[in-house]
């Protein structure tokens, strides 16, 4: 049932993530076994440490289904550059991943290439151009989330990082 919600609200492509995390709560990582996104796998991440972060809507509603279907166009266009910066995403949600510690400077600058790779295929609005120019001003690193060109930003803060 919970399905079929996702699958309103983003089209008959719904990855389904957004009802698996809502489900089992914590962080999940999800990866598509085949290009076509028929064969989406996940599993539950633990980090060692706790992370500082915080998650923002952009007030701006939008349909994943048209950004899937955005990014496969561009990919028909441009399928080894495409193809060269979803590798590059996949790298640096690998070493985030893996890192003990996401609050640290090394971090926040993957998490900040994430983010301008995530632009570069057009996923990005002005809204959170803005959000992410003020972000980095005060260390802290923002990316687009989900689907983007709207819906929701996450932002991480460095270690040193107080909430006074």
């Amino acid at each position: 049932m919970a399905d079929l919600g996702e699958q309103a609200a983003h089209g008959k492509r719904a990855s389904g993530i957004d009802t698996t995390a809502c489900l089992l709560g914590g962080a999940i990582k999800y990866w598509l076994v085949d290009a076509d996104f028929n064969q989406p796998e996940w599993e539950r991440v633990q980090f060692d440490n706790q992370f500082k972060f915080d998650v923002f809507s952009t007030g701006v509603e939008w349909n994943t289904g048209v950004s899937v279907f955005n990014i496969a166009h561009l990919k028909q266009k441009h399928p080894s550059i495409v193809q060269l910066v979803m590798n590059a995403i996949g790298e640096i949600t690998k070493s985030l991943l893996d890192s003990s510690d996401l609050n640290n400077e090394d971090s926040i600058e993957l998490f900040r290439l994430n983010h301008n790779l995530l632009a570069s295929l057009k996923l990005s609005i002005p809204i959170v151009d803005q959000a992410y120019q003020i972000s980095s001003e005060h260390s802290f690193a923002l990316k687009i989330t989900g689907a983007g060109n709207g819906g929701c930003v996450i932002v991480i803060y460095p270690s040193k990082f107080s909430e006074e």
